[in-house]
């Protein structure tokens, strides 16, 4: 069964709430080779590390969710609510994939502000339906991927980590048609390897 999105539905919720949160789904992926025009760190320790919580408000990382789930291949969107709708075609391409136990796709959140009743459950109220679709989506109350990475505010960060949890591409911003093929092809050669 495909992995489904729809930005409007969850675009509709915030609104509804009037919560300034960011609206968030599974399908996302970045698409820069790590190198030192990234600003890569060497390795993907803070984000594997970061302290994220569950839609349930359970702490979990994305070290956790490797582990557990045994899946070698992570697909990771990190989003405030200046950058949810960047990258439309990405999202509806990594959205036509097949599920596979090979692949997670994961959504985090940047919810830096709302860490306080009752906001912070309207916050994870709001993100709620998109685990309907499939999604594995999380909440960074702290900013902490932010703050690692040095991430530009308003522009979406992407990463892919490759078996084993090695951190094999990362971009911010909009992606040209260009950089989203590319990022098509990584994935589908990680998550879908020709039979032997």
């Amino acid at each position: 069964m495909p992995h489904t999105l729809s930005i409007q539905r969850v675009v509709a919720v915030v609104r509804a709430l009037g919560i300034w949160l960011l609206a968030i789904c599974c399908c996302f992926v970045g698409a820069a080779p790590v190198s030192a025009q990234t600003a890569v760190p060497p390795d993907a320790a803070p984000l594997l590390r970061a302290p994220l919580t569950t839609l349930s408000d359970e702490p979990k990382t994305l070290h956790d969710l490797l582990t557990a789930a045994q899946k070698p291949v992570l697909v990771v969107l990190y989003q405030d609510r200046k950058s949810a709708e960047q990258n439309p075609q990405l999202k509806e391409e990594l959205g036509r994939l097949p599920t596979t136990p090979r692949l997670t796709i994961v959504a985090i959140a940047e919810v830096v502000g709302y860490h306080f009743w009752p906001a912070k459950g309207y916050v994870l109220r709001a993100l709620r339906p998109l685990q309907a679709d499939g999604a594995t989506v999380l909440a960074d109350w702290q900013g902490s991927l932010r703050k690692a990475y040095r991430l530009q505010s308003g522009q979406s960060a992407l990463f892919v980590l490759a078996p084993a949890g090695q951190l094999a591409y990362f971009t911010q911003g909009q992606l040209s048609p260009g950089q989203t093929e590319q990022v098509m092809r990584l994935v589908r050669r990680l998550a879908f390897p020709p039979a032997p």
